[in-house]
């Protein structure tokens, strides 16, 4: 036990080693669009400035006001927050996996995360997926604790007045209330994950239907409190434009941009004709447009939309990046020797362990709702990034595996 302690420090010291190395070398400059906006909000924040729009998302912006706070406008103290925030994602990548393999293949995953480059590339970088990614762990960690405790029969009320029931039963719902803390912020730092929930439900209330009531009272409960996290956001979106905007108004444009006749799977706004009636708009007005325009492109050009979601799914899981200014041999041979291996391993153990799927399915949630929502807007790489800690995990449980096919876990 010692010396597992023992290995899991070490892992987390190496992680935080390795990304704090990585961003002393950065330039103290944005590397993607993105960036700007999020720098944009957070620097009107500081100056105790509201939000101006509801087109981005809060969280990130208010995560980097908070930063900028503490430690001025300095792009290095983001990037140390990102590492810690990114080890603290390997310790939750370690518990999954510890909890539904093994010990040891909980210190693999962590040891594979800590390395992975793609991981600690994003560590360095003024975008959202950092954070995310530890939020989602956090939730996925959080909703499978849920879930289990229905399963193994303590989803019940307390039928006596033991300590050990009465514990039981707070923890349970303890577990529902975190769930949605950290759906709530999920949501509004991507706001897509609106729709992780009721998929993640349909799909345990499929497989799980001899408890459905528990389920539905559990995720009522989680609804409730993703919902009451929101709501600041909502009631800030209303006091600005007199409408109740629980998301953002983002989201047509999104859609749009992955769905036009000009669009080829990848980021493409500057295609966009912006006509002088769209610019008249406001952004409700202007996300209604392109939401309606994206309906109508669908429903009369079916086979190119079809075609846009097989680009977008080879984008997605691509095996060296897509972006143009990362094409050179040295980005892609770091791909392909990194990610490859991690993929191919995390197939075949899927095949392999295919008949425990109930045990493994929260693992699958995360991958097969981020590569469906990814073939219908914007395929890419670094949309990739938070389904990596679960394909990470099956990996790390086909190394034993691999090494000791008989004596595998």
């Amino acid at each position: 036990m010692k010396s597992d302690l023992k290995s899991l420090l070490f892992i987390l010291v190496i992680c935080l080693g390795i990304r704090i190395g990585y961003v002393l070398t950065l330039q103290d400059k944005f590397f993607f669009p993105d960036s700007v906006r999020y720098d944009g909000i957070a620097s009107e924040l500081i100056l105790g400035k509201e939000f101006s729009s509801a087109s981005t998302a809060p969280l990130y912006p208010v995560f980097l006001s908070w930063v900028y706070a503490l430690f001025g406008h300095s792009f290095l103290a983001v990037r140390i927050m990102h590492s810690v925030i990114g080890t603290a994602s390997i310790f939750i990548i370690y518990l999954i996996a510890r909890e539904i393999f093994s010990e040891k293949v909980g210190l693999i995953a962590g040891f594979l995360g800590a390395v992975y480059p793609f991981f600690v590339f994003f560590t360095g970088l003024i975008l959202t997926e950092t954070l995310f990614v530890f939020l989602f762990l956090c939730l996925i960690f959080f909703l499978r604790k849920t879930t289990v405790q229905i399963l193994s029969g303590s989803g019940t009320s307390p039928t006596t007045h033991s300590r050990w029931n009465h514990a039981v039963f707070h923890m349970k719902w303890g577990y529902a209330v975190c769930t949605g803390i950290l759906a709530g912020l999920s949501i509004l730092i991507k706001p897509v994950m609106v729709y992780f929930l009721p998929f993640a439900f349909i799909i345990m209330l499929t497989i799980y239907n001899d408890r459905r009531k528990l389920l539905l009272a559990d995720g009522l409960l989680i609804f409730l409190i993703a919902g009451f996290v929101m709501a600041p956001w909502a009631w800030d979106n209303y006091k600005r434009s007199g409408k109740f905007i629980f998301l953002t108004t983002g989201g047509g444009l999104t859609l749009y941009e992955s769905n036009n006749p000009r669009a080829d799977g990848g980021p493409g706004v500057e295609k966009i004709v912006w006509t002088e009636e769209m610019k008249s708009m406001n952004e409700i007005e202007l996300d209604r447009y392109f939401k309606r325009e994206t309906i109508h492109f669908i429903k009369n050009n079916p086979r190119r939309f079809l075609e846009l979601a097989v680009i977008k799914f080879r984008r997605f899981w691509s095996f060296t990046p897509n972006a143009g200014g990362y094409q050179s041999w040295k980005y892609k041979l770091a791909s392909i020797m990194s990610y490859g291996p991690v993929v191919l391993l995390a197939i075949w153990q899927i095949v392999a362990t295919r008949k425990r799927w109930r045990k493994l399915v929260f693992l699958y949630l995360p991958v097969i709702f981020f590569t469906l929502l990814h073939t219908v807007i914007l395929g890419s790489i670094r949309y990739r990034i938070p389904i990596m800690p679960y394909v990470i995990i099956f990996a790390a449980s086909g190394v034993p595996r691999l090494l000791s096919p008989r004596k595998a876990d």
